[in-house]
């Protein structure tokens, strides 16, 4: 079960962009469950996408993603997932391997590697924003 609600994730999130705990590297979707404060919930951000119920992911664009929804990437082998913010995405590696930025929600430095996929609040342990 999440331990942090949208607003602690959040800041939780951009805490880590000024004061790093860890080296992020390729560990997208440790990171968007660790700003919840939840264990694992999958094995990578793919199979978590294709876990979550059809019902329950939304494929219009990013900008339509509420703040702190999980927003998802078709990447190679193991996909990539953020943590949505208010205009931006905050997401691992796309500034720097292994670190946490905000990134333009449509990732434009990965066109041609990194394809939306949608976003979605579920989680195997509830809706993010019902926590």
């Amino acid at each position: 079960m999440a331990e942090r609600d949208i607003e602690q994730a959040l800041a939780w999130a951009n805490d880590e962009i000024h004061h790093p705990t860890r080296d992020w590297h390729e560990q997208c979707l440790s990171f968007v469950r660790s700003s919840y404060s939840m264990p694992p919930v999958a094995a990578s951000a793919h199979d978590m996408w294709v876990k979550i119920p059809h019902h329950h992911k939304h494929t219009g664009p990013a900008e339509s993603a509420p703040r702190g929804a999980w927003v998802y990437f078709d990447y190679e082998p193991y996909g990539h997932v953020t943590l949505k913010a208010r205009h931006t995405l905050i997401s691992t590696d796309y500034c720097h391997p292994g670190k946490v930025c905000h990134a333009p929600l449509d990732l434009p430095a990965w066109h041609g590697s990194h394809y939306y996929l949608g976003w979605s609040l579920w989680t195997p342990d509830g809706f993010l924003d019902q926590i």
